[in-house]
């Protein structure tokens, strides 16, 4: 199926999710960046998590502030990030809409593609697609998973909604870190269906910044969600 901008409208409006915890500024930035640099219609869902420094104030404004938009805010009260993946893949499934999912420290921009279209093109062209990344949503593994091995990166990410109904969400039994994004990945793999790369990007701009990454004892939970991986799958 070939998708070209004027056919759009032939394709279930998709969901793009952006999980938020504080971080106001940047929230902004992503918001802004999300509805500027697409033309695709999108249905836009945010889960937030007990934020402290206005993001959540931030969040009830939007549908004012683009009120020809679709726009849904859930308010949970600070339960992780990985609880708010699973209600977004959840909420994917049962609706049978496809689902885009980044973070506040994604930007999105404009280089030579439009990447919502482009996401959606690839989604389509492939038979045997679990999900579709930009050309920057990648991680490889090191020894603690299965050395070489890419992963897809949550930072910019769509998924068919079947992929959501087939493989559900994250394996919440690993503490916070890339460990869930390589699970995802590997589980994917073993029920044969691929990751594709779509030619668009987005600026992953604070990566190592991430809360979880200020903690002092991350190098301990990598060595943990290692373990806990290669048990699971007999490695």
């Amino acid at each position: 199926m070939e998708i070209q901008k004027e056919n759009i409208q032939a394709v279930k409006v998709p969901i793009v999710f952006l999980p938020v915890y504080e971080d106001l500024l940047s929230l902004k930035e992503v918001i802004e960046s999300l509805f500027e640099t697409t033309s695709v219609p999108f249905e836009l869902l945010i889960i937030e998590s007990g934020s402290k420094d206005g993001a959540k104030e931030y969040c009830d404004l939007l549908p004012k502030l683009y009120p020809h938009r679709k726009i849904e805010i859930i308010h949970t009260e600070k339960e992780g990030a990985l609880k708010a993946y699973n209600q977004a893949f959840k909420i994917s499934a049962k609706r049978e809409q496809d689902i885009y999912m980044t973070q506040t420290d994604a930007i999105h921009f404009k280089f030579k593609n439009d990447w919502l279209l482009e996401l959606i093109k690839y989604r389509y062209t492939f038979k045997d697609t679990g999900c579709v990344v930009m050309g920057n949503s990648w991680g490889v593994c090191q020894g603690r998973y299965i050395e070489g091995m890419r992963w897809p990166g949550f930072w910019g990410i769509y998924i068919p909604f079947e992929t959501c109904k087939e493989m559900g969400g994250f394996d919440e039994s690993y503490e916070i870190g890339d460990a869930v994004d390589i699970d995802w990945g590997y589980r994917l793999y073993l029920k044969g269906l691929k990751v594709y790369t779509a030619n668009c990007f987005n600026d992953h701009h604070h990566q190592t910044a991430h809360v979880n990454e200020q903690r002092n004892d991350l190098e301990d939970i990598r060595k943990r969600n290692g373990e806990l991986f290669k048990r699971k799958y007999n490695l």
